[in-house]
């Protein structure tokens, strides 16, 4: 049930509404700042947002209604990436979206599945790499995240970005990776 809100504020609706900058846990009922939170749930996937989070269960102080919210965790610390070479590198979206469109060269890659690729990626090191001290991922590992990915989604792309990665230098190696796409079980 939706209140009308008045043209003019009385004490009670300043109470209620609170500070402009407060919005966040506004009641999507009412629109009533002020909530009891309820129960908790545990860091879960999010379909809708695309990213892992913690969902909570709240209840409003104003009407009573209930309403779930959810918090993503957003790293203020920057992530480093440690290169082969032990050089430190700072972790550029920019960078790992440009590697993989090149792997895509001449084959159609949406902006969409792009995002959604580098999204998982970058879930999947957050979800690893959760300390807020230590931020340093190995190019390595990033690199395994990028051709798991790319496996699912397009065999050539996957070599192409296989040929890199794990430095191709003979048509041999070439042979090999072609058979492990060919029967995975073997």
């Amino acid at each position: 049930m939706y209140r009308r809100m008045r043209k003019v504020k009385s004490a009670e609706d300043i109470i209620r509404t609170g500070h402009p900058s407060n919005r966040s846990l506004e009641c999507p009922i009412c629109g009533g700042v002020g909530n009891q939170h309820i129960a908790n749930s545990h860091f879960r996937w999010n379909p809708i947002a695309g990213k892992m989070g913690y969902r909570r269960l709240r209840k409003c102080m104003w009407c009573g209604e209930r309403y779930v919210t959810w918090e993503f965790q957003y790293f203020t610390t920057k992530l480093f990436v440690l290169k082969r070479d032990g050089r430190r590198e700072e972790y550029e979206r920019a960078k790992l979206s440009a590697s993989i469109q090149k792997a895509y060269a001449k084959h159609p890659l949406t902006n969409e599945r792009l995002q959604r690729v580098l999204n998982g990626i970058e879930q999947q090191v957050n979800y690893a790499y959760n300390d807020w001290q230590k931020r340093e991922v190995q190019s390595v590992y990033l690199g395994q995240l990028v051709l798991a990915s790319l496996k699912e989604l397009d065999h050539i792309a996957w070599m192409r970005y296989a040929a890199i990665f794990h430095d191709f230098y003979d048509l041999g190696q070439f042979q090999t990776a072609i058979n492990m796409l060919a029967n995975p079980d073997a």
